[in-house]
């Protein structure tokens, strides 16, 4: 009998899962031209998603990926062909700047982080599913506990149906996998009461089209990368940011973070929904003293595609009781800011564990159920995430704190950013080997930025 599955989410996390499932455990239902009958599989997967079709809403910016995390979970999937096809090698060129163009570190490439748009890399996974695995517009309402009929006592995995939107119930799966994101309905019905929390940071999302023609200034400036821009302000809390990145068909996305509390676009002195009011108010007072060439990009961006976000966060080191036959992976395990571009990459790596443990399920032959074995190395899969994603959430949390937070940020903090993203990095051999040069390295680079900024800063 096979092994059920359901995925709640079909986002990268929970089709990159499915897409790991088949090409590893049953890849001939991969193959257009046969048909795999139900009774010959040995995993059965179904995902629900809310959204109407794959396109159904913009997929927002570009994102890198990691050549140990988002690259290898796409190597271990058969999609590396596919990925590579839309991967910007040159788009790996990125700035670290301060308001007055004072630039504090640039890389022009060559990092093994390439960039690629989201909404090419949502195609790539969709379209390497089998067309019948999503189930679109399936909004969930929640988990529950299965109604019992007279003295049936339901417990084990078996124990929990999906309720959705449209009157639908779905069940009799041997794992269910809250893929669902930010605000996790798998997560909030059944694990855990902890909502997430406002980070407190929030802004806008703006673009400029075909910004080569439109903006050819922002166009340099980013280099086809990423082009980041801090001022930490002159007290706590009041950090801003401007961050342009390009992407694939053209266009340029503006970022415009700032530190607020969460109420801010309930209290703001202009109409939320008017693109022009926004920019002007950006232009002219908020930004107002950041350099011209910045404030061409707000200038020349679309004021009909400008959209309000406030980013919100699960506390660094979130965990919830284990239940048996319930998992979450990704953004619903540990949400976090995009500012140290981890998100997928971990959600991505979170996927390959997870499917190494369905893989040792099926694989195992020692005389226990199926149902014992999947739901201990479930247990295992959630300990080792937990531990991997709190490292990602504590690097996650002080990149924000030091660039929003931290009144003259970055001239006066860029070392100790520096020296954690370098310890961040280190895996392995390599964490030993920086932790033992540690203070050759930190004495190195506190020397090279204090002559830079006394000597050649401008």
């Amino acid at each position: 009998m096979a092994l059920k599955i359901a995925i709640v989410g079909a986002g990268p996390a929970g089709c990159i899962l499915a897409r790991l499932l088949l090409y590893q455990i049953q890849p001939e239902q991969l193959r257009k031209d046969k048909t795999v009958e139900k009774s010959a599989r040995s995993i059965d997967i179904t995902i629900f998603e809310s959204e109407h079709s794959v396109d159904f809403r913009s997929q927002g910016g570009s994102l890198d990926l990691h050549d140990h995390t988002g690259i290898l979970a796409l190597r271990k999937a058969g999609l590396n062909e596919e990925f590579l096809a839309h991967a910007r090698y040159d788009g790996e060129a990125m700035s670290w700047t301060d308001k007055s163009l004072r630039a504090y570190l640039k890389l022009s490439g060559n990092t093994g982080r390439p960039e690629i748009d989201r909404s090419d890399l949502r195609k790539i996974l969709t379209e390497s599913l089998p067309e019948d695995i999503v189930q679109w517009n399936k909004k969930l309402v929640g988990v529950r506990k299965k109604p019992a009929s007279g003295n049936e006592n339901i417990h084990g995995a078996d124990q929990w149906e999906l309720e959705f939107m449209d009157g639908t119930t779905a069940s009799g799966y041997d794992l269910i996998v809250g893929a669902d994101g930010a605000w996790s309905k798998v997560r909030s019905s059944v694990l855990s009461d902890e909502k997430p929390f406002h980070s407190g940071v929030g802004g806008y999302c703006l673009v400029i089209p075909n910004v080569k023609e439109t903006a050819p200034d922002m166009y340099q400036l980013v280099n086809r990368g990423t082009y980041f821009t801090f001022d930490g302000g002159d007290k706590p809390h009041s950090g801003r940011a401007l961050i342009g990145q390009q992407l694939s068909n053209g266009n340029m996305t503006v970022s415009l973070w700032m530190a607020c509390p969460e109420n801010w676009q309930e209290t703001v002195e202009y109409d939320i929904n008017d693109g022009a009011a926004i920019k002007q108010f950006m232009i002219e007072k908020k930004y107002k003293d950041w350099h011209p060439r910045l404030l061409e990009a707000v200038r020349h961006a679309d004021e009909n595609n400008v959209v309000a976000r406030s980013l919100y966060m699960l506390p660094v080191g979130f965990t919830w009781p284990h239940q048996q036959g319930i998992t979450l992976l990704g953004d619903a395990a540990h949400l976090m800011t995009p500012f140290a571009g981890e998100g997928v990459n971990l959600a991505f790596e979170d996927a390959i564990h997870l499917c190494d443990a369905i893989k040792e399920t099926l694989a195992e032959k020692n005389g226990s159920s199926v149902e014992k074995t999947l739901d201990n190395n479930v247990i295992a899969f959630e300990k080792n995430m937990n531990q991997r994603a709190t490292i990602t959430q504590s690097h996650t949390f002080e990149q924000m704190v030091d660039w929003y937070f931290t009144p003259g940020s970055p001239g006066n903090n860029i070392e100790r950013v520096i020296l954690r993203n370098l310890k961040f990095k280190s895996q392995g051999s390599s964490l030993l080997l920086y932790n033992l040069t540690y203070p050759f390295t930190a004495a190195m680079i506190y020397t090279g930025y204090f002559i830079y900024k006394r000597f050649l800063l401008w």
